[in-house]
């Protein structure tokens, strides 16, 4: 250091003397022409750096197996170190450029200090998005809620950072600074409110397993009813099953109800719970002559000879009415079903009967998850019911 002040001196010593300028612009001009040349020689750096340095080792890392590296390449990461060592050079070596204390070599500290703050804020945001990219790769990890947790990081560096920058401004010590912080924590609270309660509800979310990216989650009354895309501190974004996109607070999910379907469909099982509208004016007690036509159909034979063995009773030991065969028929139908689930509960019941007629619910699970497979299951499943209604004499109520 000493060295290179004798040579500041001695340039100022020459402007002085040999070509007759005042010691104060002497000064002036030495320092000048000295900053010149330390932003030369940083725009210099920068520029081999960009231009030279980065495509050289991005070509280097596009040999690799690995991916990372090619993330790390293809996102600003090196694009700010490029820019973070230039600029820490200019700062580091600026005292060069003046002789003792001088207000310009402080005002000029404090500008590429900030600057390079600013960067390093922006180089670890970049880091943390490369991080996320990674993850995106996988699979083990992909239902985890890491966007919010890399947000909150975000929020955190940008927090640290703006203190830093803020201190080296006012010339105090960032601890004064959050020391000060508890005073100001109302307006704080106020000003980071939708952050704050954001970040509550997401992670109550995640640490509940409420919800997680790729779920499927319905709230009618949100017009929500899609894939989870991603949960993020202010939006969980929604993708419906009409490809519009829906975005809704997280603090919404977690004061309102919804439903989610990520265990249905992990299990693999659906399950189909609807019911049929039966006129109770065509219920009746079947004739000898109707059960010899019904013996003829699917899984009936072994039904009516149970039935015959019983003294012409039913199991419970009812009367052998028509609505009565017709549930027997069901239950062996679904449990002959190709998609049957038969480690769930199934049944064939009646509910209590309505103006519009009795209802008969038919209750099981079937093997399939995706909504159009399962809809045609459905479809199948009530077309057989509909189409087998008048084999038993039955009739829907219809007004």
């Amino acid at each position: 250091m000493d060295i290179e002040k004798s040579f500041v001196e001695k340039v100022a010593d020459f402007l002085e003397h040999t070509l007759g300028l005042s010691a104060w612009w002497a000064g002036v001009l030495d320092s000048i022409l000295v900053v010149a040349v330390l932003l030369l020689i940083a725009a210099f750096v920068g520029y081999a750096l960009k231009n030279w340095a980065v495509p050289l080792l991005h070509a280097l890392v596009k040999k690799t197996e690995n991916k990372w590296d090619d993330m790390l390449f293809d996102s600003r990461v090196a694009t700010y170190v490029s820019q973070i060592i230039p600029v820490y050079f200019v700062y580091r070596t600026l005292p060069l450029a003046f002789i003792g204390d001088s207000y310009w070599l402080y005002g000029l500290q404090k500008v590429f200090l900030i600057g390079l703050i600013a960067l390093v804020i922006c180089l670890i945001n970049a880091l943390i998005n490369v991080v996320g990219n990674i993850i995106d790769g996988k699979n083990a990890l992909k239902d985890h809620p890491y966007q919010l947790i890399f947000q909150v990081f975000k929020v955190i560096v940008f927090i640290i950072g703006l203190i830093c920058i803020i201190s080296v401004l006012v010339n105090r010590s960032p601890t004064v600074l959050l020391t000060g912080l508890g005073a100001s924590a109302a307006i704080v609270s106020l000003v980071f409110k939708d952050t704050i309660v954001g970040f509550v509800s997401g992670v109550q979310l995640s640490a509940n397993g409420m919800v997680q990216k790729g779920d499927w989650i319905s709230m009618p009354n949100m017009n929500v009813d899609g894939h989870v895309l991603e949960i993020t501190l202010h939006t969980v974004k929604v993708l419906n099953f009409d490809k519009s996109i829906v975005t809704i607070p997280p603090s919404t999910l977690l004061n309102s109800t919804f439903l989610n379907w990520r265990k249905m469909q992990k299990s693999g099982h659906r399950r189909i719970c609807r019911d049929i509208r039966i006129d109770v004016k065509s219920i009746h007690v079947c004739s000898a002559d109707e059960l010899r036509k019904l013996a003829a159909l699917p899984y009936m034979g072994g039904v009516l000879t149970a039935i015959k063995k019983n003294g012409y009773k039913m199991p419970d030991g009812g009367v052998v009415s028509n609505l009565a065969l017709f549930r027997e028929f069901m239950l062996q139908y679904i449990q002959h079903h190709p998609y049957f689930t038969p480690h769930e509960t199934f049944m064939v019941r009646q509910l209590p009967p309505t103006e519009l007629g009795l209802p008969v619910q038919i209750y099981f699970f079937v093997k399939e998850v995706r909504w159009e497979p399962f809809e045609n299951i459905q479809s199948g499943v009530f077309d057989h019911v509909y189409a087998s209604l008048p084999a038993f004499g039955l009739l829907p109520f219809q007004r």
